[in-house]
């Protein structure tokens, strides 16, 4: 049994490219009437459905920064020099965001747009969150002291911590984590 905790970090830089799309049908009735004096010689209406199309794209680089606290704990059971076993915990993750246009939706046309977000939105749309870890280790023992492992596992957000958003980040993470382990 072993518990561990650590902090990780890592930078992701990432374009993007959104197009919306958004059909608005504008119906126009025209009304003709032909008379003289009171009499009318011919009257006439139409009804015209135009669809218009309207669009817009927005791209931007997506630039943030993560730290991630975990506190795991894992069991492994010993095959001559192979370590297999689960593995669990908890993460507290923060995403702080350095220089980005973030998608956001206009609300005069209802459009998404990009655009910079001002801190107040940074904090409510990517808060702290608190997200629960499995995995299975797979590992080999190189020495008496040293080992490699490697984890398939995933993330899960429990909840989240700040404001509240229409848009905000829940974590949710797939991966294969590789360890060199070494004790003293």
């Amino acid at each position: 049994m072993s518990i561990g905790l650590g902090v990780e970090a890592d930078r992701l830089d990432q374009t993007y490219r959104s197009l919306d799309q958004r059909t608005e049908r504008q119906t126009e009735t025209v009304t003709q009437v032909i008379t003289l004096n009171t009499q009318v010689f011919a009257s006439s209406v139409d009804t015209v459905s135009t669809d218009v199309v309207r669009e817009a794209q927005a791209e931007g680089a997506d630039r943030r920064v993560r730290v991630r606290i975990p506190l795991e704990a894992a069991w492994q059971l010993a095959a001559r020099r192979w370590r297999f076993g689960p593995r669990a915990g908890l993460v507290g993750e923060h995403a702080s965001i350095r220089s980005s246009a973030s998608l956001a939706v206009d609300p005069s046309d209802r459009m998404v747009h990009a655009r910079r977000l001002s801190p107040a939105e940074l904090r409510a749309r990517y808060p702290w969150s608190l997200s629960a870890i499995a995995g299975i280790d797979f590992g080999f023992v190189l020495t008496a002291r040293s080992r490699i492992i490697a984890t398939p596992f995933t993330s899960i957000a429990l909840t989240t911590f700040g404001g509240a958003s229409d848009a905000h980040a829940r974590p949710e993470r797939f991966g294969l984590r590789l360890m060199i382990q070494h004790r003293f």
